[in-house]
């Protein structure tokens, strides 16, 4: 498995021309190592989409006094993700509860069906890749997983690296940050006080 751990390491790169980037004080040591998500040894689970979010209407981040640079992003694109017009993907890499360093990929249309986030928007509760996530790492103690989602499936043998495929268009999305993102799809790059490390994939869905 050392050739998959050594391609799925990404650095994070400076944002190609066209590229957004959401910044607030950052301090540059954040940038020091490089970002990593391996590939679980189990084969990545599949499942149908889920029916649409009955209560998107009600956002999480409604009435929520926002000041970090990640959580307006969030705010800014969940009623997109809640209706089914975009569906993005998050990467982290922080400190779990433990003080572990941990990375991973986040489906976040699949966490806003499946939790509570008023509690992430109010300051509350810290959005940390987990083991059920797309794909999650924790550096000290070496453990990965890989899982697909309702909204994209885990591609982690391609030889060109990571990727994940959109079960609705089946568009590809690439998060080589040295690639271009893929059609119909976005990469910013979100400099956060809370985070060591975040990127933001959006796929807009097209409705014919």
């Amino acid at each position: 498995m050392a050739r998959d751990r050594n391609h799925l390491a990404y650095p994070p790169s400076a944002p190609d021309e066209g590229e957004e980037v959401v910044s607030t004080s950052y301090s540059p040591s954040h940038q020091a190592r490089r970002p990593h998500c391996h590939p679980s040894l189990c084969t990545p689970k599949s499942s149908e989409l889920e029916d649409e979010f009955d209560g998107w209407r009600t956002l999480a981040s409604a009435g929520k006094e926002l000041k970090d640079n990640f959580l307006k992003a969030l705010a800014e694109r969940e009623e997109a993700n809640r209706s089914g017009k975009m569906t993005s993907v998050i990467f982290i890499r922080d400190h779990n509860t433990l003080g572990q360093e941990v990375s991973g990929y986040i489906d976040y249309a699949h966490r806003l069906k499946t939790q509570d986030f008023q509690p992430y928007f109010s300051g509350k509760k810290r959005l940390v890749p987990g083991r059920s996530d797309l794909c999650y790492y924790n550096w000290k103690t070496q453990v990965s997983t890989s899982n697909s989602s309702p909204n994209f499936e885990v591609i982690y043998d391609d030889p060109n690296g990571l990727l994940f495929k959109n079960k609705r268009d089946k568009k590809i999305l690439n998060v080589d940050p040295s690639s271009g993102p893929g059609e119909d799809s976005k990469r910013t790059f979100v400099q956060s006080d809370l985070y060591v490390h975040v990127v933001i994939y959006d796929h807009n869905i097209r409705t014919v």
